[in-house]
């Protein structure tokens, strides 16, 4: 293949990419200055069995870091988290709809009135398992992306308590429970059954 053919293919090519929406360092993203933003989940990842009917409102994307992970919600509920139970990258989504649409209202709801300006801070409401250790939690930080491109931060944890910006102390409270869930939820995808276990999904069953 001479020089010319050569810049023609790779010319090609490069607006495939563009076209289908994949990039060359992350599968399903594009690339914006420094950073990747998730366009889709790969085909392999099942869509939800009830389709979500509560839509997000103001907000684009829900971004947490927590459980030694970077884990971030899009508003098909979809999610991707950096590092499952068996230290890998996974996707999925949600295919609880009640779940969906419980913490989609939430959020919609949180992000209604201004932040407030201290934090209030209580217990992070941690269950139990079978073995009676803590399940994974919520514990670090989650922000909202908002559909303006800003970033809303609502929670913050400090030692054993999560500190909220949410005005309203009922919706922090349940929508951190929601959250909690869904750490626990990415944490299982491709990975059910943890550390050393054969990969299989569980595509955002919980």
């Amino acid at each position: 293949m001479n020089s010319t053919h050569r810049q023609d293919f790779f010319h090609v090519l490069g607006n495939l990419f563009l076209l289908t929406g994949i990039c060359m360092t992350q599968s399903g993203c594009i690339q914006e200055g420094n950073n990747l933003t998730s366009l889709a989940p790969p085909p392999s990842v099942s869509e939800p069995t009830d389709p979500p009917d509560t839509a997000a409102e103001g907000w684009s994307q829900v971004i947490l870091l927590a459980n030694y992970a970077k884990t971030t919600l899009g508003t098909m509920a979809h999610f991707n988290t950096s590092r499952n139970a068996c230290g890998k990258d996974a996707y999925g989504a949600i295919q609880s709809s009640e779940f969906w649409n419980e913490m989609v209202q939430n959020i919609n709801d949180s992000i209604i009135s201004p932040l407030r300006t201290e934090a209030l801070c209580f217990p992070n409401p941690q269950e139990l398992d079978a073995n009676g250790y803590y399940k994974k939690s919520m514990d670090g930080t989650v922000e909202i992306k908002l559909a303006d491109g800003s970033k809303h931060p609502i929670y913050e944890t400090r030692g054993t308590d999560v500190c909220t910006f949410i005005q309203d102390l009922a919706i922090a409270k349940s929508l951190l429970n929601h959250l909690n869930r869904l750490v626990i939820l990415a944490d299982k995808e491709d990975c059910p059954n943890g550390w050393g276990s054969t990969l299989e999904s569980n595509h955002g069953r919980f």
